[in-house]
C-alpha cells in the first residue's frame, strides 16, 4: 500500500514539473515572441482615416454621403463610426474606400472587393497599395480578386505586376 502511494506522489510531482515547464515556456514565448507577431488592427476610426490621409487619399464623403458630410463639416460633430459614413479616394482612381458605419468596404466601380470590420496592418497597406495603382491595373486586378487574401497576394510587392507580352514581339527575323 505504501509503495502505491509513493508511485502516485512521484507521478504527481513529475506532472507538476511538466506543467510548470509548459507554463514557463508559454510565458516566455508570450513575453518575447508575441509582441512582434501582434500587428496594429484598423477599424473605421480616426487611426484609419489618418493612415489614408498620410497616403494621399482625399475625402469624397460630400459626393457619396451628403448627410454625413453636413453633420461632420457644417455642424462640427465629432466622428463616431457607429453614426457616420465616409468615403475616400486616391487621386482620380476608380477604387473607393468606404467606411460604412462599422464596416470597411473597398469598391472598384460598383463591385465590392473587400468588406471587413477590422483590418490588420498588412491588409490595410495592401488596400492602400491597390488604390494607388493606375486605373488600368486596378481594373485588371479587380476581375481576379474576390476576397482580401487574393487582394493581398495580387499587390504583394515581391511579385511584379506585368502585362502579358506578345511572343511575336520577341521573334527573331532570320
Amino acid at each position: 500500500m505504501q509503495s502505491f502511494f509513493k508511485k502516485e506522489v512521484l507521478l504527481f510531482s513529475k506532472r507538476s514539473e511538466t506543467k510548470r515547464f509548459i507554463i514557463e515556456y508559454i510565458s516566455h514565448y508570450l513575453w518575447y515572441k508575441l509582441p512582434s507577431l501582434i500587428m496594429h488592427q484598423y477599424t473605421p476610426s480616426d487611426s484609419l482615416i489618418n493612415l489614408l490621409f498620410e497616403n494621399g487619399f482625399r475625402e469624397v464623403t460630400e459626393q457619396y454621403f451628403p448627410h454625413s458630410h453636413v453633420r461632420l463639416e457644417l455642424k462640427g460633430e465629432a466622428y463616431h463610426p457607429a453614426y457616420f459614413q465616409r468615403a475616400f479616394r486616391h487621386g482620380t482612381g476608380t477604387a473607393l474606400i468606404i467606411l460604412n458605419y462599422l464596416t470597411i468596404r473597398v469598391l472598384y466601380r460598383t463591385y465590392v472587393l473587400v468588406e471587413s470590420r477590422r483590418l490588420a496592418e498588412d491588409e490595410a497597406q495592401a488596400i492602400v497599395t491597390f488604390c494607388k495603382l493606375p486605373a488600368k491595373q486596378q481594373g485588371i486586378l479587380a476581375g481576379k480578386i474576390s476576397n482580401l487574401s487574393e487582394l493581398m497576394a495580387a499587390v504583394d510587392p515581391a511579385k511584379k505586376i506585368e502585362a502579358p507580352v506578345s511572343k511575336s514581339f520577341y521573334a527573331i527575323k532570320s
